[in-house]
Protein backbone atom coordinates (compact mmCIF):
# COMPACT_ATOMS: atom_id res chain seq x y z
CA UNK A 1 0.00 0.00 0.00
CA UNK A 2 1.61 3.46 -1.00
CA UNK A 3 4.80 2.43 -2.41
CA UNK A 4 6.75 5.35 -4.03
CA UNK A 5 8.79 2.21 -5.90
CA UNK A 6 7.65 -1.10 -6.96
CA UNK A 7 5.36 -3.16 -5.06
CA UNK A 8 6.43 -6.74 -6.05
CA UNK A 9 9.94 -7.01 -7.99
CA UNK A 10 12.45 -9.45 -9.54
CA UNK A 11 16.06 -7.85 -9.49
CA UNK A 12 18.18 -10.76 -9.29
CA UNK A 13 17.98 -14.67 -9.50
CA UNK A 14 16.49 -17.50 -11.42
CA UNK A 15 13.48 -19.45 -11.03
CA UNK A 16 11.94 -17.11 -8.50
CA UNK A 17 8.36 -17.50 -8.73
CA UNK A 18 6.21 -14.26 -6.59
CA UNK A 19 2.26 -15.19 -7.19
CA UNK A 20 -0.81 -13.90 -4.99
CA UNK A 21 -0.03 -10.45 -4.29
CA UNK A 22 -2.23 -7.06 -3.64
CA UNK A 23 -0.21 -4.23 -4.93
CA UNK A 24 -2.35 -0.67 -4.28
CA UNK A 25 -0.33 2.72 -4.59
CA UNK A 26 -2.34 6.01 -6.01
CA UNK A 27 0.99 7.62 -6.52
CA UNK A 28 -0.44 10.83 -4.03
CA UNK A 29 1.03 11.66 -0.50
CA UNK A 30 -1.50 12.38 1.77
CA UNK A 31 -1.13 16.12 0.90
CA UNK A 32 -1.81 15.50 -2.79
CA UNK A 33 1.91 16.09 -4.09
CA UNK A 34 3.06 12.87 -6.34
CA UNK A 35 5.90 10.65 -5.40
CA UNK A 36 8.96 12.31 -6.27
CA UNK A 37 9.54 9.03 -8.78
CA UNK A 38 7.69 6.55 -11.08
CA UNK A 39 6.24 3.45 -10.11
CA UNK A 40 5.30 0.28 -11.24
CA UNK A 41 2.93 -2.26 -9.42
CA UNK A 42 5.26 -5.53 -11.11
CA UNK A 43 8.45 -5.62 -12.24
CA UNK A 44 10.86 -7.94 -14.00
CA UNK A 45 14.45 -6.44 -14.91
CA UNK A 46 17.29 -8.08 -14.85
CA UNK A 47 18.87 -5.07 -12.93
CA UNK A 48 22.60 -6.36 -12.58
CA UNK A 49 22.68 -8.02 -16.16
CA UNK A 50 23.50 -11.39 -14.92
CA UNK A 51 23.85 -14.00 -17.29
CA UNK A 52 22.36 -16.22 -14.03
CA UNK A 53 18.60 -14.08 -14.78
CA UNK A 54 15.96 -16.44 -15.92
CA UNK A 55 12.99 -17.93 -15.45
CA UNK A 56 11.54 -15.68 -13.25
CA UNK A 57 7.59 -14.97 -12.86
CA UNK A 58 4.96 -12.97 -11.48
CA UNK A 59 1.16 -13.96 -11.60
CA UNK A 60 -1.94 -13.13 -9.70
CA UNK A 61 -1.60 -10.11 -8.11
CA UNK A 62 -3.85 -7.68 -7.85
CA UNK A 63 -4.71 -4.02 -7.59
CA UNK A 64 -2.83 -1.02 -9.43
CA UNK A 65 -0.50 1.65 -9.19
CA UNK A 66 -0.69 5.44 -10.54
CA UNK A 67 2.40 7.30 -11.41
CA UNK A 68 2.61 10.83 -12.66
CA UNK A 69 1.59 11.08 -16.59
CA UNK A 70 3.73 14.23 -17.14
CA UNK A 71 0.75 16.49 -17.28
CA UNK A 72 -0.24 16.94 -13.75
CA UNK A 73 -2.56 13.87 -13.94
CA UNK A 74 -2.08 10.26 -13.01
CA UNK A 75 -1.46 6.88 -15.68
CA UNK A 76 -1.85 3.35 -14.44
CA UNK A 77 1.79 2.06 -14.27
CA UNK A 78 1.24 -1.81 -13.94
CA UNK A 79 3.46 -3.76 -15.19
CA UNK A 80 7.26 -3.18 -16.46
CA UNK A 81 9.99 -5.56 -17.94
CA UNK A 82 11.88 -4.02 -20.53
CA UNK A 83 13.09 -6.03 -23.77
CA UNK A 84 16.57 -5.56 -23.97
CA UNK A 85 19.24 -8.06 -24.49
CA UNK A 86 20.16 -8.83 -20.91
CA UNK A 87 16.32 -10.00 -20.28
CA UNK A 88 15.94 -13.38 -20.95
CA UNK A 89 12.09 -14.57 -22.82
CA UNK A 90 11.69 -17.17 -19.93
CA UNK A 91 10.80 -14.82 -17.77
CA UNK A 92 7.01 -13.76 -17.66
CA UNK A 93 4.25 -11.50 -15.85
CA UNK A 94 1.31 -13.19 -16.22
CA UNK A 95 -2.36 -13.91 -15.09
CA UNK A 96 -2.67 -10.44 -13.19
CA UNK A 97 -6.08 -8.64 -12.74
CA UNK A 98 -5.32 -4.94 -12.30
CA UNK A 99 -8.51 -3.35 -11.42
CA UNK A 100 -6.68 0.26 -10.90
CA UNK A 101 -8.70 1.08 -7.57
CA UNK A 102 -6.79 4.28 -7.22
CA UNK A 103 -8.61 5.70 -10.46
CA UNK A 104 -11.93 6.77 -10.38
CA UNK A 105 -13.81 8.61 -12.95
CA UNK A 106 -10.52 9.55 -14.54
CA UNK A 107 -9.24 11.10 -10.75
CA UNK A 108 -7.27 9.87 -8.85
CA UNK A 109 -8.45 9.13 -5.13
CA UNK A 110 -6.49 7.73 -2.46
CA UNK A 111 -10.03 6.52 -0.79
CA UNK A 112 -8.31 2.79 -2.27
CA UNK A 113 -5.23 2.55 -0.34
CA UNK A 114 -7.19 3.43 2.78
CA UNK A 115 -9.48 0.34 1.90
CA UNK A 116 -6.59 -1.76 0.97
CA UNK A 117 -5.08 -1.58 4.09
CA UNK A 118 -8.30 -1.65 6.21
CA UNK A 119 -8.35 -5.27 4.34
CA UNK A 120 -4.89 -5.94 5.55
CA UNK A 121 -5.52 -5.20 9.20
CA UNK A 122 -8.45 -7.18 8.67
CA UNK A 123 -6.72 -10.30 7.31
CA UNK A 124 -3.83 -9.82 10.34
CA UNK A 125 -7.02 -9.65 12.95
CA UNK A 126 -8.41 -13.05 11.44
CA UNK A 127 -5.14 -14.90 11.62
CA UNK A 128 -4.36 -13.41 15.30
CA UNK A 129 -0.83 -11.65 13.63
CA UNK A 130 0.12 -8.50 15.15
CA UNK A 131 3.37 -6.39 13.10
CA UNK A 132 5.67 -4.55 14.78
CA UNK A 133 7.92 -4.58 18.42
CA UNK A 134 5.90 -6.83 20.86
Amino acid sequence: VATAGTGVGIAAGHDIQASGNHVVSCGLTANGTWYAWGANAVVIWNFYKSKSFYNNHVSGTVGGVVAPDGRGGGKKANEWMPKDKNQDSSSAIERDSFTDPCLVNGKVSLRAEDDERALWAAKLAAHRQTVGAR
